[in-house]
């Protein structure tokens, strides 16, 4: 009897490259397949955090000093239009919002979104400056946001830990995206990402937009099998980060997308 080798493990396997699963053997891309679906089936769920009022809370309790450290394992692009004017007491859902990954080329109105407002995000009409109803008039009717999923600083201290953190999700507005970009732009001109380090995000006061959120690199991640396992997670993260508004039609009073409550407040 002669004893078949093992084949070695696939490309896609060893330390989160993305490779082209088109080019792969029929039996390496259904193991591709049923090693995300496992994964995605045992990820514990995540909620998105609540800055009502200026104060930062997770599953309704405060966050101490409306600050946090964190490590942001991925970040989407959102553009979201609402029409009417903001009412605090009446928050909805918006009328059409888009997502993007990566970049925000490209971005059109979500399948669920209320009403689209143009085939592509890039030509809509809201998407010019000067057409915003609120505010100075200068900005844009359709907000440029961001999505971020971060898990708790402490849990970046060991690869278990990593796959095992709860996510937080967290909206930032229109100012805390200058914010982040200038972060982002910070950490790369150091050789860094987001995924890289561990980061202080804080809420604070502000002239303009009442509050925002401001970013600080407080330590370097250098456990090579930390980051390798934060690199598997944020593909995963990406997509979570994907979650549709309820129904607007439902008078729903949520500001916030669909999310799955979590027990126990993290962060």
């Amino acid at each position: 009897m002669v004893d078949t080798p093992i084949p070695p493990v696939p490309e896609h396997l060893r330390g989160g490259e993305v490779v082209d699963l088109s080019q792969m053997p029929d039996w390496e891309r259904k193991l591709h397949e049923i090693a995300k679906q496992t994964v995605e089936a045992e990820r514990p769920p995540g909620q998105f955090f609540s800055t009502k009022s200026g104060v930062l809370a997770f599953n309704k309790i405060p966050v101490a000093n409306n600050e946090m450290n964190v490590v942001v394992t991925a970040s989407i692009f959102e553009n979201a239009y609402y029409p009417e004017a903001f009412d605090a007491g009446k928050i909805t859902a918006p009328t059409c919002y888009a997502f993007g990954i990566g970049t925000d080329a490209g971005m059109s109105p979500h399948p669920m979104a209320h009403k689209a407002q143009n085939p592509d995000c890039h030509t809509c009409p809201h998407a010019k400056y000067g057409t915003a109803k609120t505010g100075s008039g200068k900005g844009k009717a359709c907000r440029n946001l961001r999505r971020l999923c971060v898990i708790p600083a402490g849990f970046a201290n060991d690869p278990d830990n990593v796959r095992k953190a709860t996510a937080g999700f967290i909206r930032l507005p229109v100012y805390s995206v200058k914010e982040w970009a200038a972060y982002v732009r910070e950490l790369a001109a150091t050789n860094r990402t987001p995924l890289t380090v561990v980061t202080k995000m804080k809420l604070v006061p502000d002239q303009k937009a009442m509050f925002k959120f401001v970013f600080q690199a407080v330590a370097n991640i250098t456990d090579r099998t930390v980051m390798e396992a934060l690199v598997k997670r944020h593909e995963f993260d990406e997509s979570d980060l994907i979650s549709p508004y309820p129904a607007k039609e439902e008078g729903t009073t949520a500001a916030q997308p669909q999310a799955v409550q979590q027990p126990a407040p993290l962060f």
